[in-house]
């Protein structure tokens, strides 16, 4: 069994989720999950990486990949 997780949190620099979930997803949800599917907004918001250019995307997949 493999686990995808989309982490719907928000899009277009808005949260549709509350804040607290940042949290929960980054500390106990990622480190299960064999996939990871965020968007640019949910993955700035769990890496704390803004991803303006490609090499910032490459480092916030890079966060993601080592949170488990």
């Amino acid at each position: 069994v493999r686990y995808v997780c989309d982490p719907v949190l928000g899009d277009d620099g808005r949260f549709y989720a509350p804040r607290e979930l940042v949290d929960i997803y980054r500390d106990e949800v990622l480190p299960l999950a064999d996939a990871v599917t965020p968007n640019q907004f949910e993955a700035e918001q769990l890496t704390g990486i803004p991803v303006r250019t490609q090499d910032d995307a490459i480092r916030a997949c890079r966060a993601l990949h080592d949170m488990g």
